[in-house]
Order: C-alpha cells, then sequence, then structure tokens
C-alpha cells in the first residue's frame, strides 16, 4: 500500500517498489532519499541506496544511524546514476517494534546527497563551464536574499511607522520623562527616542 502527499517528508528515507522496470534500470524494492516532493502531489523524486558497493557511479554514506535495526549497522551507498521520479503508491514506511517510524536523513548526509547529485548531473562539462555554471546558481541565490531583505526592511519601516504614531499619541507634553523613567530604560535609548518624537 503506498502513501499519501502528507505521508511522504523530504529529506526522509523509505522503502521505494522500483519495479516494474526496463532492462538495465535499477530494480527491486529499495531504500531510497527524497530529495523533493513534486507540485502534483503525487510524485516524487528520489535517489535510490543500497547496500551494495558493486557497480558503477555509487557514494559511500557509511552508516545512516537514524535506520531502525540492522539497516544502521552497514554502509548504505547512494546510487547516483538512478535518479527517478516515482508514484508516492511505491512508497512504503520503515516498521520498527511493530509501529510506522519516519526517518530523517540528518543534513550532512541530506547535503552530500544533493551535492553529489548535482556534481554527478554535470559531470561531462568542461572544468570551467562547471566552475561559470556554480558562479551563476551562486549569483541567482545572493539576489534571491537581497530581494528577500529589501521585503523585510520594507515591512520594517511599515511596522516602525504604525509604532511611531501610536507612541506619539501616547507622549503626554506635560509628563518629565527623564525623571518617571527607570535608569534601564534611560540607558537603552528610550528617552532619547522620546524626545526625538516629540519634535
Amino acid at each position: 500500500m503506498g502513501l499519501y502527499s502528507k505521508g511522504v517528508i523530504e529529506q526522509h528515507i523509505y522503502y521505494v517498489d522500483f519495479d516494474p522496470v526496463q532492462q538495465n534500470e535499477f530494480n527491486g524494492k529499495h531504500m531510497a532519499i527524497v530529495l523533493q516532493k513534486n507540485k502534483d502531489n503525487q510524485t516524487a523524486i528520489v535517489i535510490p541506496l543500497t547496500s551494495s558497493s558493486k557497480g558503477d557511479n555509487k557514494l559511500n554514506l557509511g552508516k545512516i544511524h537514524n535506520l531502525p535495526g540492522d539497516l544502521n549497522k552497514r554502509n548504505s551507498y547512494l546510487v547516483l546514476d538512478q535518479m527517478r521520479t516515482v508514484n508516492y503508491n511505491r512508497f512504503s514506511q520503515f516498521i520498527d517494534k511493530g509501529n510506522y517510524i519516519q526517518v530523517k536523513i540528518d543534513d550532512a548526509f541530506f547535503y552530500k546527497a544533493i551535492e553529489s547529485v548535482l556534481l554527478n548531473s554535470i559531470r561531462s562539462m568542461e572544468l570551467d563551464n562547471k566552475i561559470d555554471f556554480f558562479i551563476k546558481i551562486l549569483n541567482k541565490l545572493k539576489l534571491e536574499k537581497l530581494v528577500n531583505l529589501c521585503y523585510s526592511w520594507k515591512k520594517l519601516e511599515e511596522k516602525q511607522k504604525i509604532y511611531e504614531k501610536e507612541i506619539k499619541e501616547l507622549i503626554d507634553l506635560s509628563v518629565n520623562y527623564e525623571e518617571e523613567l527607570n535608569q534601564k530604560d534611560i540607558d537603552n535609548g528610550i528617552l532619547d527616542l522620546i524626545n526625538n518624537l516629540k519634535k
């Protein structure tokens, strides 16, 4: 029985039934890391894991301690050239001591998997082209962060205007705030702020 969309979580490991397949494709029921849930809410991109070191294009992740039973005592290998999109019907959860469990891999393993898949996908590119490729990605990410920070700044400015209006409405010109405020508030600049907003 497969899983529903909410039952599949990125950066988690599940059993995935890769059959039926065509010749030379990765087959059988294997553990796999969910790299990305697709927007159709029916499929996910996974990369299979195997305990066998035989074959080409595999990366040894070592022992994944979150796996149940004896699975965490063996090395797990990413099969780098068999990443694929699969339907949630192919997924099944791990069972430990009679209970279904979620197996999340830590950030270090997940980032290593992503990095390895990415580098493997561009392995035929010239080195200079690889460098240009990653520079373009870096610049896009920096632009995205810049835009996000600008929006955050604008929201803060809007909040600041609201606070300024409310503070001005609360300021009583007949009150000597230097006498009324405690020393901690004065040291933290509250008196200066009030005096500036009085103007």
